[in-house]
This record gives C-alpha cells, structure tokens and sequence, in this order.
C-alpha cells in the first residue's frame, strides 16, 4: 500500500504539469480562433 501512495505521489508533478501545458495550448488556440473571428467579422 506504501508503495502505491508513493507512485501517486511521484506522478502527480507529471500529471500537474501536463494539465498546465494543455491548458496553455487550450488557451492559445481560443485565442487564436478569437483572433480570427474578429479578422473575419
């Protein structure tokens, strides 16, 4: 059980700033679309 806790633990910088790197792109990209749309309009 020790063992699992601290997998967990080791992945969760992984998996934190994995979110953060989507997030980022996600980001972009809305703006990127944002940005188009007022091109267009």
């Amino acid at each position: 059980m020790p063992l699992d806790f601290e997998l967990v633990q080791s992945s969760i910088p992984v998996l934190s700033s994995t979110i953060r790197s989507a997030v980022s792109e996600v980001a972009r990209l809305l703006s990127f679309v944002n940005t188009l749309f007022w091109g267009v309009s």
